[in-house]
């Protein structure tokens, strides 16, 4: 099961094969499993500990707000 699939079946209350992780570490704690696991980035972290969300965050595209 992806994890696409596991969110939107625990959403859904389908099922899934197991409950959908959300990893919320502080910077410190990010960079030190990093370095722990010798990873270069947040994405590969994120793979690492099994992490079945992602944000999406639109660039502001309109005129700049007064």
């Amino acid at each position: 099961m992806t994890s696409r699939e596991r969110v939107l079946g625990c959403l859904a209350r389908t099922g899934y094969d197991r409950i959908p992780i959300k990893h919320e570490g502080t910077p410190e704690i990010n960079r030190t499993l990093m370095t722990h696991f010798g990873l270069s980035n947040l994405e590969q972290l994120l793979r690492v500990v099994g992490e079945d969300f992602r944000y999406v965050a639109p660039d502001y595209c309109k005129p700049p707000m007064a």
